[in-house]
This record gives C-alpha cells, sequence and structure tokens, in this order.
C-alpha cells in the first residue's frame, strides 16, 4: 500500500490541552485512514523537544510526526488558541528556516497539505504539493490583513472546504473560486458543528479530497488530478 503524505501546518503544540482549532486538529489525526501517514507542523509549548528534528506522538492511539520548528512565545501566544500578528510572524520565519527538513519529510509518491488557518497558505506553497484549505466562517474582529490572507489562500489551494455560509459567499468571489469549493461541516473552532453534520463522516471526507488528487495515474501528468 502506497502511503499518503499528509501534511498539517498550524502553530500549536498538540500536548497542550486541546480547544477550537487545536481540537478540531487532534479530532482528524485521530481519525486517521491506515493509507495516511501525518507531519504536524507547529511549535514547543513544554520547551523540551528539539527544534527541527520530528518525534513520533499518537492521538487515540494513531501515530503521527510532530516537527516544533520554534518556542512558543509568552506573550502574544495562547496555548492551544490564537497567536498575535508578531508571533504569527515569528513562526513564519521558523518555518523558512527549517524549510529543508519540512520539505523532506513532507516528500512522497503521494503527497498534500492541509491547511485550518489561510495565514499559512505561501509556507505551505513552497512544499509544492496539493492544498486543501478548510475555510471558517470570518470573525467579527477579523481585520484587513485576513483579508489579504485568505484572498492568497484562495488562490494558491488546489481545493477549498466550508460550511454551507462559508461556501456559499466563496462561490460569489468568481468561477475560479467556485470551481474548486464545496461543502464540508466540520466541527467548528468553537467546538461547534452545523445541525444535521456528522465529524467522524466528514473527516473522513476530508481525506478523501486528498487522495483524490491522484486518482489519475501520475506518470505522463503534469499537475495532480482534481477532485
Amino acid at each position: 500500500m502506497i502511503q499518503h503524505r499528509l501534511v498539517l501546518i498550524h502553530p500549536v503544540d498538540p500536548r497542550s490541552a486541546a480547544r477550537g482549532l487545536a481540537a478540531r486538529l487532534e479530532g482528524i489525526l485521530a481519525r486517521r485512514p491506515d493509507d495516511f501517514s501525518v507531519l504536524f507542523v507547529g511549535v514547543d509549548e513544554c520547551g523540551d523537544l528539539s527544534l527541527g528534528r520530528p518525534v513520533g506522538f499518537e492521538a487515540s492511539g494513531r501515530p503521527y510526526d510532530f516537527l516544533p520548528v520554534m518556542r512558543a512565545q509568552r506573550s502574544g501566544w495562547t496555548p492551544g488558541g490564537d497567536v498575535s500578528w508578531s508571533a504569527r510572524l515569528a513562526f513564519r520565519l521558523a518555518f523558512l528556516r527549517r524549510l529543508a527538513v519540512i520539505r523532506d519529510l513532507a516528500d512522497g509518491e503521494r503527497a498534500s497539505t492541509e491547511l485550518h488557518d489561510a495565514g499559512w497558505a505561501p509556507l505551505a506553497r513552497l512544499l509544492g504539493n496539493p492544498i486543501v484549505q478548510v475555510v471558517d466562517p470570518p470573525r467579527r474582529e477579523a481585520g484587513r490583513l485576513a483579508a489579504i490572507d485568505e484572498f492568497v489562500a484562495l488562490r494558491l489551494a488546489s481545493r477549498i472546504v466550508g460550511d454551507h455560509a462559508t461556501v456559499r459567499r466563496l462561490r460569489g468571489l468568481g468561477a475560479a473560486v467556485a470551481a474548486k469549493t464545496e461543502i464540508l461541516r466540520l466541527p467548528s473552532p468553537t467546538g461547534s458543528v452545523e445541525s444535521g453534520a456528522c465529524p467522524e463522516s466528514e473527516i473522513q471526507r476530508l481525506y478523501e479530497r486528498h487522495r483524490r488528487f491522484y486518482r489519475v495515474g501520475r506518470a505522463g501528468a503534469a499537475h495532480p488530478a482534481v477532485a
């Protein structure tokens, strides 16, 4: 069986108390199918890991590789939650410093990246793999920088998923975005789920989005197959 290498990028330490988006990522890791191996690029909140070196973790008995690229800062950093603008910049720079290592660990005959924050899309593009971008409803306090991040992420993504309201909004942005956008109801960062949604089946659909990039043989193909 050919393993599909999936990369998750988010500045969180999976050992911290899971909440919000960190809890969603934990659920995705715990439901990893047998034909997937996962590399989670994040941060070290405890100060006991070697930066730039992968370590094996488990989520509900499902193994994955965790690669810390920096120590979490005391100021502007909420464990398992949001990070300030300066902390986000620090994570970007730390990712770039470890880019060669991340590329090696992210490589595979079948490989793709999944993002739950639009701000990391330019980093993901540097890996050269297809990107599945999960888009959540915008927060009221989201500013211009968040809008710019989303603009860039939507154009770099190979596939875009979100809830009904989000997909309706994104499809109004033009044909190019609409063609690669679909409804997928995941637990929200606040921990709630849309009425009628089944987290288990929806998470498996999320993994299926990654598989579809390679349904058409890569031999002689210039680009991965589009779902």
